[in-house]
């Protein structure tokens, strides 16, 4: 879950900053770090996989949340031994997630019912870079594409 750091309520502001307060996409974003959103990243564009997105969670929860988009709407996704399969197969990863293995749920958690999981049209599937302690799409489903705020910036 992110805090908000400055509030963007002037017109034209296209940034915001957050702080990020749990470790649920560490190591690339760890618990106290400062991250900035792009309120504007996806006026001209869709998001795209690997982004990373602020988002508004699932009903059930509150805030603002974090996390890696892993699929794109009409995707399948699933999970093999060796992590994230995306309609069947392993998806080429950014150099910059190597090292991080996306498994088929949470530390000490059933496997997931949802999973395989067909994306809806309009939605992704987002996950937590520290898969064993993120409460992420393996748990409650896609997001739409209207739940989405903006594209978290590199740092």
């Amino acid at each position: 879950m992110l805090t908000i750091v400055s509030s963007c309520l002037i017109a034209g502001c296209k940034r915001q900053a957050f702080v990020q307060t749990t470790d649920s996409m560490s190591p690339t974003v760890k618990s106290g770090e400062k991250i900035h959103m792009d309120k504007d990243a996806y006026v001209t564009r869709e998001p795209q996989r690997w982004d990373v997105v602020a988002f508004r969670p699932p009903l059930q929860y509150e805030g603002i949340w974090m996390f890696r988009i892993v699929g794109m709407p009409g995707e399948i996704i699933s999970f093999s031994e060796k992590g994230l399969l995306v309609n069947g197969k392993t998806p080429e990863m950014p150099l910059s997630l190597t090292g991080i293995i996306y498994t088929s749920s949470p530390k000490n958690q059933p496997p997931s019912p949802l999973v395989p999981f067909t994306v809806p049209a309009d939605s992704y599937f987002v996950l937590g870079d520290n898969s064993p302690a993120a409460n992420d799409s393996r748990m409650w489903g896609g997001i739409s594409r209207d739940q989405i705020l903006g594209k978290v910036l590199d740092k």
